[in-house]
Parts: structure tokens; sequence; C-alpha cells
């Protein structure tokens, strides 16, 4: 009777054990899917940054070129001759 007693004891006390383990196991998986989480978010957050920075140098980009051909239209019609009026044509005759 004493062993079985023994036994049951040993057999509740592994029992006990397991669960606390599983328990452990448990928030160990809960606190890696946080970190996980976590780590998921902060890389999206950086993806959205580089997104935003890439449409503003696209940006800069479009306003360069705009900015060059501006210049280029300005330095084509300084190279130009200016128009000159009737009058000052007659005078020059």
């Amino acid at each position: 009777m004493g062993i079985l007693k023994n036994e049951c004891k040993s057999l509740k006390l592994q029992a006990h054990m397991c669960d606390k383990e599983i328990a452990h196991l448990q928030a160990k998986g809960v606190q890696e899917h946080q970190e996980a989480e976590k780590i998921h978010h902060r890389m999206m957050e950086q993806k959205k940054l580089e997104i935003d920075l890439l449409k503003e140098e696209g940006e800069i980009l479009r306003l360069k070129v705009e900015l060059a051909k501006l210049q280029a239209s300005q330095n084509a019609s300084s190279s130009c001759p200016p128009p000159t009026s009737a009058t000052e044509q007659f005078a020059n005759m």
C-alpha cells in the first residue's frame, strides 16, 4: 500500500511538472509570436519610409528635368537675336 501511495505521489508530481512545462512552452510561444509581430511591424515601417523616400527622390528628379527643360528653352531663346520692331528696321535703312 505504501508503494502505491509513493507511486501515486510520484505520478502526481510528474503530471504537475508536465503541466508547468506545457504552460512555460505556451508562454514562450506567445512571447516569440509577439516578438515576431514587433519585428514584422518595424520592417513594414522601414519599407514604408523607403517607399516615401523613393517617391520624394522621384519628385526631385522630375523637378530637375523640368528645370533643365526651362533652362534649355531660356538658353535657346537668348541665343537667337531679339526680334526688332518695325520702326527700328526702317531707321537702319
